[in-house]
């Protein structure tokens, strides 16, 4: 909670006082904004098990994980706002506080649309550079915008994937090939050090099989707790294990989500600490209930 509140604090520092997008001690945005999506994950799920005070403090720190996660800027994260508070609520949906339900969400809805109207013109500008990048492939073939080169980088991964399916071309080779492929396609080379898809950068490595030992590593912790039998906190795990993959298949989207300190520790603890609360017995674990 105290985390969320800080990492908003230095979004707003970041944003408007030097107009940057947010970006926290991570040193890129998307880090920050899945760091925040995790914060979302935990707060959101702690605002339906807390009491009196401490339940409008966490579903203030899930508002304040929003609003650094806009203003990281990060447009291809931006729909996971929605979708992973869902994902939380539908595992927990036979804990949630039901009564209080109804009042939260309408003051939560209020409070973010406060915010959204306060960074309007942030928002806008991202949006409005989207549409422009996407004018710009589409009646120009003009490739050299933000959302340009990403097209670029996806078409030369595809291309690389079709030719190795099976075994893929190496570790040692991807940033090579890409700056190969990319001028081929755009007569720029692009030397970034991922495909910017997960799923594509680890095809392009190791194959098919590469993308899917990732894809597993996301639904693997979530599969084995859905299946174990729980209680109220296993409950609560399940629901914090499938919010902090669907965080990192967000990112995996349109980043690299694993290979980054950052992300990779988030992972690790975020999942070992949901599943703790699935499979550890509730007599050892100190369960309050």
């Amino acid at each position: 909670m105290g985390g969320a509140y800080v990492a908003f604090a230095i979004a707003l520092v970041e944003s408007f006082g030097f107009g940057l997008r947010a970006e926290g001690g991570a040193g890129n945005a998307y880090p920050f904004a899945l760091a925040n999506f995790i914060a979302l994950t935990i707060t959101v799920l702690a605002s339906q098990r807390a009491r009196g005070r401490w339940r409008v403090l966490f579903a203030l720190a899930a508002l304040a994980s929003v609003g650094s996660i806009i203003l990281s800027g990060t447009r291809g994260l931006w729909p996971g706002l929605v979708i992973v508070p869902a994902i939380c609520i539908w595992f927990y949906r036979d804990h949630v506080a039901r009564r209080y339900l109804l009042p939260s969400t309408a003051v939560f809805s209020i409070a973010l649309l406060a915010f959204g109207l306060f960074a309007t013109p942030f928002v806008r500008d991202r949006v409005e550079l989207l549409v422009e990048d996407y004018g710009q492939i589409v009646k120009k073939g003009d490739y050299s915008g933000s959302l340009g080169k990403r097209v670029t980088v996806w078409k030369a991964g595809w291309q690389l994937v079709t030719e190795a399916p099976f075994f893929g071309h190496g570790p040692g080779h991807s940033e090579e090939l890409m700056i190969e492929r990319t001028k081929a396609i755009s007569g720029a080379p692009l030397p970034f050090s991922h495909f910017h898809n997960v799923f594509l950068n680890y095809a392009v490595r190791d194959g098919i099989p590469g993308a899917l030992i990732v894809a597993m590593m996301l639904l693997g912790p979530v599969i084995l707790a859905w299946r174990k039998k729980r209680d109220e906190m296993g409950d609560y795990g399940l629901a914090m294990t499938a919010g902090i993959a669907m965080s990192f298949f967000l990112s995996g989207l349109f980043n690299n989500m694993i290979g980054h300190d950052l992300s990779d520790s988030l992972f690790l603890m975020g999942t070992l600490t949901g599943l703790f609360f699935v499979f550890e017995p509730s007599d050892r674990r100190g369960d309050r209930n």
